[in-house]
């Protein structure tokens, strides 16, 4: 059995496992970051560090998140990195079997889809958060967190 976070992500059940989640925040002030892919919202203060935030509805489905009091940022590791994954609502953390856990083989399907897991009530689609960007979105993405890094230490060395 392998815990996952369930969330919703433009009215899909969406779920994370719960390996590479570190904690889960409310939405709170962004700050933007000019001349981003549509999915990087920007980056939001976090834990002494900034983190990158990315719109899931965005990424997966085209469609921009609407904040909502149940807005949620689930803190991930992406690449051995923190990054910010908004999501409409974190709903639930569930037990997985690797039975429930079916792999989409699929040769068409998204990189970022890990498995589908079929319950009584709905389909949830399980992602794979190190898969979620191309290799142009993981560049450009591993710059926003290069630069907010040397941001940090130039402002530590100078205190």
């Amino acid at each position: 059995m392998k815990k996952h976070i369930i969330f919703m992500c433009n009215n899909q059940k969406t779920a994370v496992d719960i390996d590479v989640t570190e904690r889960i925040l409310l939405l709170e002030d962004i700050t933007l970051i000019p001349d981003t892919s549509n999915y990087i919202k920007g980056v939001i203060d976090y834990s002494e560090e900034v983190l990158p935030v990315i719109d899931l509805n965005e990424r997966l489905f085209h469609q921009t998140y609407q904040k909502t009091e149940q807005t949620k940022v689930i803190v991930t590791l992406w690449k051995n990195k923190k990054i910010g994954l908004i999501v409409d609502d974190v709903t639930a953390v569930q037990d997985f079997s690797d039975q429930e856990l079916q792999s989409d083989t699929n040769e068409n399907k998204g990189r970022s889809i890990r498995a589908i897991v079929r319950t009584p009530e709905s389909i949830i689609t399980v992602i794979d958060v190190d898969n979620l960007f191309s290799a142009d979105g993981e560049a450009e993405l591993l710059s926003i967190i290069e630069t907010f890094a040397k941001e940090k230490e130039g402002s530590s060395e100078k205190e």
